[in-house]
């Protein structure tokens, strides 16, 4: 539920062309807005991971849920640019801890042969949030305001926030326990992670995937290439857009159950392949087409996976000690460098007035980071 209110806040990118058209601003803010949120966010994850080894992470938790309620308020009143980057600032803040803490928890709670199909699950239901979130936003934005449907979001997510620290209780120690809170180091334990090699590779392919397939970006640029590349109605817009995220839920709990027994990160290269594919395919969609709608569900099903996936590999590869701090920077990294690519891709359309070049962008960035999976592969074996 803490990771399906995350996912209901990363919804909020439905209502952009709204937001985008009432406060008038460009592609390149739109993107920049985003931007903040992954530039924060990513470096505090590694942060958050090291908080994690020695503080109650359930605390954590509902900090974060508690601030996406905050951003949300503050995006219901924005009059421009600087309230909704404020805004976005906090909701990464907040942002940061879902995931490394999270998947600390279960990473502690489930065996390596099983930690893949557990992933998936975690996933897969935070991304629920993803479907439901802007088929609900959507509809308030029509009948009531875009800024209505923000102050019915605070809502769900401070509440889940509290219900995260009785919940918890007991079930999310701190990573380190007692004597070993004085036997760890953790300089000694960074220096021992960076020198997994297979692990290191998996961060830098990450580097370039999350602004190719990566959540963020598909999130972000699905519904404003929906209404205002192909302009597309409201409704139009919604359904297609809700049919991008029930793929990317579909998949996560289906291809992360294929990695229990094919192996993460060998799923994880076909996955990025066939998403890499579909996100060129959108290149040459220039209008409705019944073609539209596979074309979606088939980016949705492929680049959602992906990202547990290397997770998951990440901690096969891993001693407990080290799989928070790689964990930790694998997320800095990717939400880092996401932010980079957000705004480069607003900014390419900017330019070129079209979405064609950043879709081509896109799919040239998710090869590069396909050749450092098989690097890493090689390197694992």
């Amino acid at each position: 539920m803490s990771h399906f209110s995350q996912h209901l806040w990363i919804g909020v990118a439905a209502l952009y062309p709204y937001i985008r058209a009432d406060l008038g601003l460009s592609y390149t803010e739109i993107g920049a807005a985003r931007g903040i949120a992954s530039i924060v966010s990513g470096f505090l994850q590694i942060v958050y991971s090291i908080i994690a080894r020695y503080v109650p992470r359930r605390f954590l938790l509902a900090a974060g849920n508690t601030l996406y309620s905050i951003a949300s308020l503050i995006i219901s009143i924005a009059t421009g640019f600087y309230h909704l980057a404020v805004a976005n600032l906090l909701g990464g803040i907040g942002a940061a801890a879902q995931h490394p803490v999270s998947v600390s928890i279960i990473g502690d709670r489930f065996e390596k042969v099983e930690l893949s199909g557990a992933l998936g699950v975690f996933y897969g239901l935070g991304y629920m949030g993803n479907i439901i979130g802007p088929l609900i936003l959507t509809q308030i934005a029509i009948h009531w305001s875009w800024r209505n449907s923000l102050l019915v979001l605070s809502v769900l997510p401070i509440s889940i926030g509290c219900g995260l620290i009785l919940l918890l209780k007991g079930a999310d120690q701190p990573t380190l326990k007692g004597k070993e809170k004085g036997s760890s180091s953790l300089l000694a334990d960074a220096k021992t992670a960076l020198r997994n090699k297979s692990a290191r590779m998996t961060i830098a392919a990450q580097a370039f995937l999350s602004g190719g397939t990566g959540q963020g970006v598909i999130v972000t640029y699905t519904a404003l290439f929906l209404k205002d590349g192909l302009g597309l109605g409201d409704t139009m817009t919604s359904v297609l857009y809700s049919i991008t995220m029930a793929g990317g839920v579909l998949g996560t709990l289906l291809i992360s159950r294929f990695a229990n027994r094919l192996g993460p990160l060998r799923t994880c290269i076909v996955s990025a392949t066939i998403a890499s594919l579909g996100v060129l395919a959108l290149s040459f969609q220039e209008s409705f087409s019944y073609l539209l709608i596979p074309n979606l569900l088939l980016v949705g099903l492929f680049a959602f996976p992906t990202s547990n996936l290397m997770q998951s590999h990440i901690s096969s590869v891993s001693e407990p000690s080290e799989r928070d701090l790689l964990i930790g920077l694998y997320f800095t990294v990717g939400f880092g460098l996401s932010s980079v690519w957000a705004t480069l891709i607003g900014f390419t359309i900017d330019i070129f007035g079209s979405f064609r070049p950043a879709w081509t962008l896109m799919a040239g960035l998710a090869g590069v980071a396909i050749l450092l999976q098989l690097w890493a592969y090689r390197l694992s074996k």
